[in-house]
């Protein structure tokens, strides 16, 4: 985790950061085609 913190903090700052019950979906045009990003955090470490 600690790796991605420091991405997971500018990702805060610049957008939504979903939580542990949401998605992020993140969607690009480009001129040949587009693209469609999810971010599931399902799998996200929380403390018992």
């Amino acid at each position: 985790m600690q790796v991605v913190r420091p991405v997971l903090a500018l990702q805060q700052r610049w957008f939504a950061v979903p939580g542990a019950d949401e998605l992020l979906i993140e969607y690009l045009c480009t001129e040949k085609c587009y693209h469609l990003f999810t971010y599931p955090f399902e799998d996200r470490y929380t403390k018992p």
